[in-house]
């Protein structure tokens, strides 16, 4: 009998032991799991759960807050419940496209409260999948962008009545030029005449970035919303074409996917064109410019050169090359900064007013991306 209890007295302690380790390692979870209940319910981000048909399950307070919809109106409806007529049905017909293949979408989206106004939203959509490589749920977490879109548009508004005061100042100096130059031509002064023509050489170029600067300010103040990458990418890659020089080539290579992928359009159209702009400008005697825009994963071993931030996710990549000589390191370091210009002229009377790639760092920031310089 003391041996039968003895062997159950060693049964029971390695019992007791795996029972004390399950306990510890359920605890564990439990704390794990409330940490990221209360990240999710404290967090800013806009974050909500739904089924693989779109049927919202979950969503955290800062929806609620930003929406004004309450958690009962917002479970068990879709996303459409946000919905602003801001993008085209195909639009969201490609952005389902791409999330039934099982693949995470990153886009910015234009969206409605319950009050009728607008916000903008920078957002992941990201399948879940069983082991059976299933989709169980798809999860959107968001960010509201609304205040640096409005800062943006502030910009553009001071720019434009920058440009127009710039212009005021511009014309009679165009019209006095003018008439010296003619005067200077009446008295066979010619080496005269050569050096006025270059002062209107450089103005009549200012007068036209003052242009492209107030142009560019209308379309922002007549925002097009956001639109899907491909379409815009084709569309201003096929204006920028007609603009360039006959010995300056411009190609396009871009994934399908991209139609799925959301973005300003304003801000799309102002990037891509000031840095073809750029790459026009680097290969004035003639070469090549590319534009390569596709889905790229980065896992944080790459580093933004205007922030410094180092790029983890998947994001929309849109690259542009050009075959001209590159930038010195003194260039770079200064590149994005206001008013500095890589060209000869001055800053102010000549080919650019410097404020380009300033803009585009800006643009870039404000919809959540990133800029890599290889040069």
């Amino acid at each position: 009998m003391i041996a039968v209890t003895g062997i159950l007295l060693l049964l029971l302690v390695p019992m007791a032991v795996l029972l004390g380790r399950w306990r510890a390692h359920a605890e564990r979870e439990r704390w794990r799991l409330q940490i990221y209940a209360q990240l999710i319910e404290q967090s800013d981000e806009l974050v909500y759960v739904t089924t693989p048909d779109a049927t919202i399950l979950f969503a955290n307070p800062a929806v609620e807050r930003l929406t004004g919809y309450s958690r009962e109106e917002i479970v068990g409806n879709t996303p459409r419940l946000f919905k602003s007529d801001r993008q085209p049905d195909a639009f969201y017909t490609a952005l389902w496209r791409k999330v039934r293949a099982r693949k995470t979408v990153r886009t910015v989206l234009v969206n409605r409260r319950k009050d009728g106004s607008l916000f903008y939203e920078s957002k992941i959509i990201s399948p879940l999948v069983d082991k059976t490589g299933r989709v169980t749920h798809l999860v959107s977490v968001g960010r509201d962008i609304t205040a640096e879109q409005s800062r943006q548009e502030r910009e553009m508004r001071l720019a434009d009545q920058l440009s127009h005061h710039f212009n005021n100042l511009l014309s009679p100096i165009i019209n006095y030029a003018e008439m010296a130059a003619d005067t200077a031509e009446e008295n066979a002064q010619a080496d005269i005449r050569a050096d006025i023509e270059k002062v209107l050489t450089g103005a009549n170029r200012l007068r036209d970035v003052l242009g492209r600067i107030s142009a560019i300010s209308l379309d922002s103040c007549l925002s097009q919303g956001v639109q899907a990458v491909g379409p815009v990418v084709r569309g201003i890659a096929k204006i920028e074409q007609q603009t360039l020089p006959g010995n300056v080539s411009l190609s396009l290579e871009m994934d399908e996917d991209m139609d799925a992928v959301g973005v300003e359009f304003d801000d799309l159209a102002l990037v891509l064109s000031e840095v073809i702009g750029n790459g026009r400008d680097a290969v004035e005697g003639g070469g090549q410019i590319s534009i390569k825009v596709v889905m790229s994963a980065f896992d944080g071993d790459v580093n933004c050169s205007t922030c410094g931030a180092a790029l983890n996710g998947e994001y929309g990549d849109i690259s542009v090359t050009d075959s001209g000589r590159g930038m010195s390191a003194s260039e770079f370091a200064n590149a994005f900064d206001p008013f500095y210009s890589t060209k000869q002229s001055s800053k102010l009377v000549g080919e650019t007013l410097g404020i380009g790639l300033s803009r585009v760092r800006n643009r870039v920031h404000a919809n959540g991306g990133h800029i890599i310089v290889d040069t």
